[in-house]
């Protein structure tokens, strides 16, 4: 008999539906902030905001992230179970501007005028 692993689709979800997560080199939404930030959508805009050691993110069809940042990267929103968690890979930045990759939960702010999430690192 298999058994699932902890924090899979049988056991629940992993995170709060309003929770962000820094985990395994991804950002990982919980349902409810997932829903509002990507809507339906599978592909995400991302800024780094070296200065204020944040991440900008948008959904990948909206074009106020590239307002305030002119070369948001063009990223993929993963399912991550049948929850409606999702997880964007961000490992790249996580090396280039040396971010401290411990698993922990992460501050953010929705704009709901812009649709933008700012997820800060610290």
């Amino acid at each position: 008999m298999l058994f699932p692993k902890p924090g899979s689709a049988a056991t629940g979800p992993q995170l709060g539906p309003e929770e962000i997560q820094l985990k395994s080199g991804h950002l990982i939404f919980g349902q409810a902030i997932a829903s509002r930030v990507f809507g339906e959508e599978l592909q995400a805009k991302l800024a780094f905001d070296e200065q204020k050691q944040c991440f900008v993110i948008g959904r990948g069809s909206m074009v106020t992230i590239k307002m305030r940042y002119p070369k948001p990267s063009p990223m993929i929103v993963k399912q991550k179970n049948a929850y409606g968690e999702v997880s964007i890979a961000v490992q790249e930045w996580i090396l280039d501007h040396n971010i401290n990759p411990e698993t922990r939960s992460l501050a953010y702010d929705w704009e709901e005028r812009v649709q933008l999430v700012t997820v800060t690192l610290h």
